[in-house]
């Protein structure tokens, strides 16, 4: 008997980011955000030892992507390094956390795509 245990399907590129950065996961989780939208669903968290991944499902399909990578912060900003730099091609690498609101927002190179989100856990 074959179970499934996951319902989305992450390209290569993904997989092997996954894979090459499943280290980084080992520590703990500082800040959780999710994002429900009618096209994507959309996970990001950030960890202890300034890591960070990401990962994104088209709504109604199997298709998901997985970025990972290391960050640093500065204030209320952070500044993304991709893993092999495997990343969406309108972002910037740069995100801004909004502590009061409880919202990060992703920064596209168009302002129309920036990526905002909903923290869910912040320690």
């Amino acid at each position: 008997m074959l179970m499934l245990t996951s319902c989305s399907v992450p390209d290569k590129a993904s997989l092997e980011v996954r894979n090459e950065t499943k280290n980084l996961r080992k520590s703990p989780v500082t800040l959780e955000a999710h994002n429900a939208e009618k096209k994507t669903d959309d996970h990001l968290k950030l960890r202890e030892n300034s890591s960070f991944e990401y990962s994104s499902r088209i709504v109604g399909t199997q298709k998901s992507v997985y970025y990972a990578g290391t960050f640093t912060k500065s204030g209320d900003s952070l500044f993304l390094s991709f893993h092999k730099n495997y990343k969406d091609s309108l972002w910037t690498g740069l995100a801004v956390i909004d502590t009061a609101k409880r919202q990060i927002t992703l920064i596209s190179k168009n302002t129309d795509f920036n990526k905002q989100m909903t923290v869910t856990k912040l320690k």
